[in-house]
């Protein structure tokens, strides 16, 4: 099928609302990037103030960058049709999985709860109030995460305008106010959904609903005893009896949930998740254009051993890992399932450890060559790491998640201002634009790997205190990999190549023999986690001359005798 958008080639319909349709589409730039397009209806193309609250919503999601949000590639208007193209996010929305499911674990409500609030904060931050916050807005990953998405609704904070779905709303959204808070009183709305099955309030029409929201008593009965004060404090009727930022009200929950289902709730919040999603795995979007374009297979990419982000006449690419093609779709739901039938048990086993770190630039001027480039506009990569359990014995499963994010600038100049001038991601080497450099995290592994196949290495510990980030000699473990969610997009705001992929790694812990008693940090790349190689145009660059630095922490796990 081929796309109203130059650019794209439509797979599939996602969906039809109110205001339009979601289309999945493939880039036609990049075949392994697949976009959410939503489409303005027909019907209110000539609407100017229809028009005008589209691309407001466009706006709005071009400010957010977070892991929860999904993000926005670009808006396209013509005469002919009005358009946002936005991240595919690979999941399901926690609508269907409540239909399908009902009732979650109040672990996974959690974990749902908290991805929601980071990804509100995040908007907060912006002085944006989302005021439509449902289950329909919320699209579950396959490693159980979730995204926050649909902000036609937002507005800044401040701005009076009546909407959101009644079901949800909080007593001053009836009025047309809204707050921070009143997100805050929708995802716990959400929330309450999440563990009971239903809504807190069931008016038959809308009338009903606000008087409910505004004066009736929650119906904590139907509440776990050990949830009740969260869900008391979220949806307080006044605004300022609520916590006043998303972020706190998150802090909030990360203490009543550890108090109440220890500390690795959160691993075992997003294990279930993930199974939950498992019966659903055909909707997913690398599904369902898996389905369109008649193959089952989508090459993904790790960095199993080493990462390298190199930018060369237009192309962005990861060297150094295991890069195969995977049905990821049905990999990833197997994976789901037999982390749960596998889960250990025990009172020493268990919990849930996290690490990220960051490398970047303090002379980025030097590394593109660009001599008025600021500190704070140099390229970067991040990697986050989540691995559970964290406390384990030899013969114990283990699950690593790793989320990769890098930012690369191309087909840029900066002016003597420090002004950005952007030429796009396929302009020519022309003299003065960023075009072709390199720089690498990790070592050359020690043998290679076949595909599916990952490691995960072990640094020990000694004595106490911060050990920041190890420099000597680890110990590597061979998993099984797979690799979602690999994204290159180009992103022109910005001027640059934002990529972004998980992998979830599943092994085995062997016998002491091999990995004896003790604190270990754990990686996902060949020797410590440094910058070891800084190039530009074929030329290699010394790791001082660009000021290369790693920051950051990685996760610790216990080995138990």
């Amino acid at each position: 099928m081929i796309s109203a958008l130059p650019n794209y080639t439509e797979l599939r319909e996602l969906g039809q609302g109110v205001q339009g349709r979601v289309v999945l589409a493939r880039s036609n730039e990049n075949l392994e990037t697949l976009v959410a397009i939503k489409y303005l209806a027909d019907r209110l193309l000539s609407d100017s103030s229809q028009r005008a609250a589209f691309r407001h919503e466009a706006e709005v999601l071009s400010q957010l960058h977070h892991p929860n949000l999904a993000r926005i590639h670009e808006y396209l208007e013509t005469g002919g049709y009005a358009a946002i193209v936005m991240d595919a996010v690979d999941g399901v929305s926690l609508k269907e999985v409540l239909a399908r499911e009902g009732p979650l674990t109040p672990e996974s409500a959690l974990v749902i709860l908290k991805g929601s609030l980071l990804g509100l904060q995040a908007a907060h931050e912006r002085n944006i109030v989302h005021r439509d916050y449902k289950p329909a807005n919320v699209m579950v990953e396959t490693d159980g995460n979730s995204k926050l998405v649909d902000f036609g609704l937002a507005r800044l904070i401040g701005n009076r305008a009546l909407g959101g779905t009644p079901g949800y709303m909080a007593p001053e959204q009836w009025l047309g106010e809204a707050v921070p808070a009143t997100d805050v009183y929708a995802a716990t709305c959400v929330f309450f959904e999440c563990v009971t099955g239903r809504l807190p309030f069931r008016g038959i029409n809308a009338i009903e609903l606000a008087a409910q929201h505004t004066n009736a008593p929650l119906p904590l009965e139907a509440v776990p005893v050990e949830l009740r004060g969260l869900i008391s404090h979220g949806m307080a009727k006044l605004p300022s009896n609520r916590p006043p930022k998303a972020q706190d009200f998150a802090n909030e929950l990360e203490t009543v949930a550890a108090g109440a289902y220890g500390q690795d709730w959160e691993g075992r919040g997003l294990i279930a998740m993930g199974a939950a999603t498992a019966g659903l795995a055909m909707l997913f979007p690398m599904a369902l254009a898996a389905s369109t374009t008649g193959t089952s297979t989508l090459a993904g990419t790790s960095i199993a051993h080493g990462a390298t982000v190199t930018t060369n006449g237009g192309l962005l690419s990861k060297v150094g890992g295991a890069k195969g093609a995977s049905g990821i779709a049905v990999t990833t739901t197997a994976l789901a399932i037999g982390a749960v039938l596998l889960w250990p048990s025990g009172p020493t086993v268990g919990g849930v450890a996290h690490g990220s770190y960051r490398a970047s630039f303090t002379k980025p001027s030097v590394l593109l060559d660009q001599p008025y480039m600021p500190a704070s506009a140099s390229p970067y990569m991040e990697i986050r790491l989540t691995v559970a359990p964290s406390r384990v014995r030899p013969g114990t499963k283990i699950q690593a998640t790793l989320a990769f994010h890098a930012k690369n600038p191309q087909g840029a100049k900066y002016l003597p201002d420090g002004t950005l001038r952007c030429f796009g991601e396929h302009a020519p080497a022309s003299a003065g634009l960023i075009h072709s450099y390199n720089f690498s995290i990790g070592t050359k592994p020690p043998a290679p790997l076949k595909d599916g196949q990952g490691r995960f290495w072990f640094y020990r510990l000694h004595g106490s205190g911060d050990p920041g980030l190890p420099t000597g000699a680890g110990i590597f473990v061979t998993t099984t990999l797979t690799t979602v969610d690999d994204k290159q997009p180009y992103v022109l705001s910005e001027c640059a190549y934002d990529s972004t992929w998980t992998n979830i790694e599943n092994f085995i812990l062997p016998d002491t023999d091999e990995l004896p008693p003790g604190k270990y940090q754990v990686s996902a790349v060949a020797g410590p986690p440094q910058i070891t190689s800084v190039g530009r145009n074929g030329k290699p660059l010394s790791v001082d001359e660009v000021g290369a630095k790693i920051e950051g922490t990685l996760p610790v796990v216990t080995i138990l005798g």
